[in-house]
């Protein structure tokens, strides 16, 4: 067999992968939120500004963060990231007017760039580069995994006896135990003190 050079599979790639997919799981748990929308007697005409409003976020940040992030800072600006999405996560409790759900899925979106931006930064360092191709449709069906699973189970706990709103709270506790894995990633040797200047 023909020798592929060094495994993509390092624990750093995989446990990556693993808060990447709990990411994207977050946000799939919003695939029906008109539903929840329509159940708090919002206007319908505000349904698709505050369904898009975490990614008006993403539109903003992701080309001013991303330049900042490399190997040395990205672990902690990816646990703001999971803290600004378990905060987002509760606070859909307490938000029932236009003004302050379109607040909280600001919130949410701004940690979910968080998140995302400063894990590719993280992966960015732990791919081998002939082997990036393969990583990185890797990295793709992690996130679109979730998609796939996520949205008809909501749909069926929310028929049950589980509130759209309780989801999110327990919802908001699973993502902080994304901390976790991401406190067991070992930056690249490389990395560790950032880019150079020069």
């Amino acid at each position: 067999m023909t020798n592929r050079g060094p495994s993509i599979y390092t624990r750093e790639f995989i446990l990556l992968n693993v808060v990447l997919g709990s990411a994207a799981a977050v946000m799939a748990l919003f695939f029906q939120f008109h539903h929840y929308l329509r159940s708090l007697g919002i206007d319908p005409r505000w349904h698709g500004f505050l369904i898009g409003a975490d990614s008006i976020a993403g539109i903003v940040l992701q080309p001013l963060l991303s330049p900042y992030l490399h190997g040395g800072n990205a672990k902690k600006a990816c646990a703001a990231g999971i803290c600004m999405m378990a905060v987002s996560l509760v606070l859909y409790n307490f938000a029932t007017t236009p003004a302050a759900i379109a607040c909280v899925r600001l919130m949410q979106g701004t940690g979910f760039v968080f998140l995302v931006a400063a894990t590719m930064a993280l992966l960015a360092s732990n791919i081998p580069l002939d082997r990036s191709g393969e990583s990185i449709g890797i990295i793709s069906i992690t996130r679109l995994i979730p998609y796939a699973l996520i949205p008809p189970a909501v749909v069926y706990l929310a028929g049950g006896s589980f509130s759209f709103v309780s989801i999110c709270t327990v919802a908001a506790g699973v993502a902080l135990l994304f901390l976790i894995p991401l406190a067991l990633v070992r930056p690249a040797v490389e990395d560790q003190r950032g880019p150079e200047k020069g």
